[in-house]
């Protein structure tokens, strides 16, 4: 990544003696870095001393609910489908090369 496409870096909120460590917040210049930023999130747990750190996308408490509803109902659709998978607001298993919606939000 290219450091100068960093607007901003810090810690978020006030330190507490005996916690855990703070949440960093990264801003980026453009899109393209962001994605680039998640994409590579996955390569930082094979790190030596990065095992524990996870990079996620700010989201707003609407899409951070839509999220949590979503991981729910995977974990119950995972007894019977084990390959199944989070991909744009539906969970979806891929059989035969053909992508198959299992649950889709509903409007």
């Amino acid at each position: 990544m290219d450091s100068s496409k960093v607007k901003y870096f810090g810690r978020v909120g006030r330190q507490v003696v005996g916690a855990r460590a703070r949440v960093v917040r990264v801003v980026c210049d453009d899109v393209e870095t962001r994605r680039n930023v998640l994409k590579g999130a996955a390569k930082l747990k094979l790190e030596t001393g990065f095992e524990r750190v996870y990079i996620s996308p700010d989201l707003t408490k609407e899409q951070q609910t839509i999220d949590k509803n979503l991981r729910e109902k995977l974990k119950e659709i995972r007894i019977t489908q084990k390959e199944a998978k989070i991909n744009h607001n539906e969970i979806i298993i891929i059989e035969n090369s053909v992508r198959k919606v299992l649950y889709s939000l509903p409007n």
